[in-house]
């Protein structure tokens, strides 16, 4: 029994990531984030050795955060949050801009602002807080090849955060490890792409949470783009 419910876990995880290469995606990202100078697994090969997942792949990009401006036709209660990813270098870069709340998907279409093709996405960010509380949030992401001056309408007036993040990636069978580096120290996040449900964050807080916790990790609150954001 143990083995089936393994593998229908592998398969759905096999299909959110079939799901995240076609166009407008669907489901939900599972994480989990803490400090490893307090507790646990120091970086993304132990995390991946603690899971039992052999190392699939492995780079390293830079992340740098904007303030922006939000159209007119932003859907209410929900923040604009812009960002550029590229490797070290500057090369291969492509900005993504989000917009995250925590009421629910608003009705009907939204506007992706960027200039260029864009491939959208709908996601619920559930994270796993301490005590094993999972907090919700929902967001509405647009991604184009390219930089910010370059794909990003100037009346939106983009503003660089005064720090830039470097971001180790590491690809489990199942999971993603992410090591970013940040101003007040380092964070450690793994996540799981799957449906949105009771089940598959049960199963998360199973094979992922439950072995983090027992190893030290001590779950931090706040959302990827926050602490990527904080420069102080």
């Amino acid at each position: 029994m143990k083995l089936k419910q393994v593998g229908l876990s592998l398969l759905l995880v096999a299909a959110s990531r079939v799901l995240a290469g076609q166009g407008e995606e669907a489901g939900a990202e599972y994480a989990y984030r803490w400090r490893p100078q307090q507790g646990g697994p120091a970086d993304g090969k132990a995390v991946l050795a603690l899971l039992g997942q052999p190392l699939q792949k492995m780079d390293q990009v830079l992340v740098q955060y904007y303030t922006v401006e939000p159209p007119k036709d932003a859907p209410a209660g929900f923040t604009a949050i812009l960002r550029q990813r590229s490797r070290p270098d500057g090369s291969k870069a492509e900005v993504t801009w989000k917009y995250r709340g925590e009421q629910g998907f608003p009705d009907g279409d939204w506007h992706c602002p960027l200039k260029g093709k864009a491939k959208q996405k709908r996601e619920v960010d559930v994270a796993v807080l301490a005590g094993g509380e999972a907090r919700k949030a929902y967001s509405l992401s647009c991604t184009v090849k390219g930089t910010v001056a370059e794909v990003v309408p100037a009346k939106r007036q983009p503003k660089a955060k005064g720090c830039s993040n470097p971001v180790q990636r590491f690809e489990g069978d199942s999971v993603d490890v992410e090591a970013w580096q940040l101003a007040s120290g380092l964070v450690l996040e793994v996540s799981r792409k799957q449906p949105d449900g009771a089940a598959e964050l049960a199963d998360f807080q199973h094979a992922v949470v439950d072995r983090l916790s027992a190893a030290g990790a001590q779950a931090l609150g706040g959302s990827k783009s926050l602490l990527g954001s904080e420069c102080s």
